[in-house]
């Protein structure tokens, strides 16, 4: 009894310290150079599969890589749609992969929604600063209607329509679901 009690706490000791790896060494250089470049680097990511692939391995040995593989799926299949729709960038589908690997699907559902949440409070935050709130509403509103009207898939917005300042580093607001999983998880 008392062994299984000090396994126990050494693997959540090494899993929290594979979370603390995963966020120095990832979510930080991603959020950075989202912040500086608005994208992340396929350095980045490609050295997060491999961090990831090596917990889960090491952690689980072989039995981990169906978890890991849906992990990294899910979130791309899904934020594919986003991508094609303009609502995320090609890095954020990607990082969102990395980190969903890492975690089970419940955990990693929780990281994408909690990410969203915080990119819709920066949202609401710089749309008053820019002082867009009520023609971003109007636009997404024109979208919906749009959308529904025609009954088939639009992109959100071009490149070339952005302002100067509007948009968000989502790799930040990935790293702060992260941080929310490995506190409240």
């Amino acid at each position: 009894m008392i062994t299984l009690v000090y396994k126990r706490k050494e693997s959540v000791a090494v899993k929290m310290l594979q979370e603390i790896a995963l966020i120095l060494c990832i979510l930080l250089p991603a959020s950075l150079e989202d912040i500086r470049h608005l994208r992340v680097s396929n350095a980045i990511i490609i050295y997060g599969l491999c961090l990831s692939l090596f917990f889960r391995l090491e952690s689980s040995g072989f039995y981990a890589l169906p978890d890991y593989f849906i992990g990294l799926a899910l979130p791309f299949l899904f934020g594919f749609i986003l991508y094609k729709a303009g609502v995320l960038g090609a890095s954020d589908v990607k990082l969102f992969s990395v980190i969903c690997s890492n975690y089970s699907i419940s955990q990693g559902l929780f990281i994408i929604a909690i990410s969203f949440l915080v990119g819709a409070i920066f949202s609401v935050f710089l749309m008053i600063r820019c002082h867009t709130f009520g023609s971003r509403l109007m636009y997404f509103y024109h979208f919906i209607s749009q959308l529904v009207q025609e009954k088939r898939p639009k992109k959100y917005f071009e490149k070339s329509q952005l302002e100067e300042g509007s948009v968000i580093p989502f790799a930040v607001c990935i790293s702060l679901g992260t941080v929310t999983q490995m506190l409240v998880g």
